[in-house]
């Protein structure tokens, strides 16, 4: 079965609690039903696209070209945050510790504190954009 409803390429993808979540160039997050095949709701906030995504605790965490981190409330499908000070595309997100790692195309690692909602260290040192964390 074919889902369908993106306008862009899928770049990304992640299942939590039988949904599966796609990030696409069209600046969304689709959420899909994996019992019905089904697009049961729709994430907006990137003004670019979606290039990765992780969930933990519940929170979809999502990076884009626009150069945020947004947080969705998976209990409300709501953005409750969206981390800034990237100047190049948000590539690739790990939790660790309560910690999320993001690597970006301004060739850095931010670690962000998720208990105050926070980057605390970029880590530098890499010469090309960071592609993956895992």
């Amino acid at each position: 079965t074919a889902l369908q409803g993106h306008t862009g390429f899928v770049r990304c993808l992640i299942v939590h609690n039988n949904i599966l979540y796609s990030g696409s160039v069209d600046n969304t997050i689709r959420a899909w039903n994996l019992d019905t095949n089904e697009c049961i709701f729709v994430l907006r906030g990137h003004t670019d696209r979606v290039s990765c995504l992780i969930v933990h605790n519940n929170i979809l965490y999502s990076g884009s070209s626009d150069g945020t981190i947004r947080a969705w409330n998976l209990d409300t499908n709501q953005c409750i945050t969206a981390a800034q000070g990237y100047t190049g595309c948000v590539r690739c997100l790990i939790v660790h510790n309560n910690i999320l790692y993001a690597g970006s195309g301004d060739v850095t690692i931010r670690a962000w504190s998720l208990d105050m909602n926070k980057c605390f260290t970029a880590l530098q040192g890499h010469t090309d954009r960071v592609n993956c964390l895992i």
